[in-house]
């Protein structure tokens, strides 16, 4: 079977990550090569105050990163958009969703935009035993270009959250809504993306089709294992 032809299979449940246990395993942040990957920092190209140009993850997430890429079609390669962050990026991110979120939903309260926010961009915790999850280099925020430098079409680019979750496709095929020749291609470059990182240990976030994780709490909820890194300073 094509891998384009695999759907991407219900995910485990994401909620409580917080509480798993972290076991810090200690291995350092290195750079991702520009030689292997593309790097494309998105928060540093928008200005993003604290952001870093150059991209760094753990150890093991490089190594699993460099497999993966070698699965990839001919003339395909990983763009990386983020990874590491400083927490002060995290609180400079994380408050800018907030004030779009209250200018979105004025009537909502506080804690339920809270709650709203961290569904798509972790809370900046200090707490060694909460940290987010591109605090840990441990997450990685990825997609997939073409020979030409071009981005593999994913989404439709539209601003509605709820079509950036990896199986928005899926769930409208499982329903009987048709789709469009666009989205069938997003459907089948989702599968592609999903299933050659997580072939090689990663896990997906859900809630949003470009990014992955693996050894922190998001990996270790969805997998069952404790997570082997937490927060960490470059």
């Amino acid at each position: 079977m094509d891998i384009k032809d695999k759907p991407i299979p219900k995910s485990g449940d994401i909620s409580g990550w917080k509480l798993v246990d972290i076991e810090e395993c200690g291995q350092k942040l290195v750079q991702l090569s520009d030689d292997v990957f593309s790097i494309r920092p998105v928060f540093f190209r928008r200005k993003v105050k604290h952001s870093i140009e150059d991209m760094y993850v753990r150890e093991t997430v490089s190594d699993m990163l460099s497999k993966a890429a070698e699965s990839l079609p001919d003339k395909f390669k990983f763009v990386i958009l983020d990874a590491w962050r400083p927490i002060e990026v995290q609180e400079e991110l994380f408050n800018s969703y907030l004030e779009s979120f209250r200018n979105k939903n004025p009537k909502i309260s506080e804690s339920e935009l809270q709650e709203l926010v961290e569904k798509y961009c972790a809370f900046p915790s200090r707490d060694v035993t909460k940290p987010a999850p591109h605090n840990t280099g441990g997450a990685i925020d990825i997609a997939i270009i073409d020979a030409s430098g071009n981005r593999v079409p994913m989404d439709s680019d539209s601003s509605a959250f709820a079509e950036s979750a990896i199986r928005y496709y899926e769930e409208k095929l499982e329903n009987n809504e048709p789709l469009t020749d666009d989205q069938l291609g997003f459907l089948r470059n989702r599968r592609l993306l999903y299933h050659t990182m997580t072939s090689v240990g990663f896990s997906n976030y859900p809630h949003e089709w470009w990014h992955f994780d693996y050894g922190n709490q998001n990996w270790g909820k969805i997998t069952g294992n404790k997570a082997i890194y937490g927060s960490i300073k470059k």
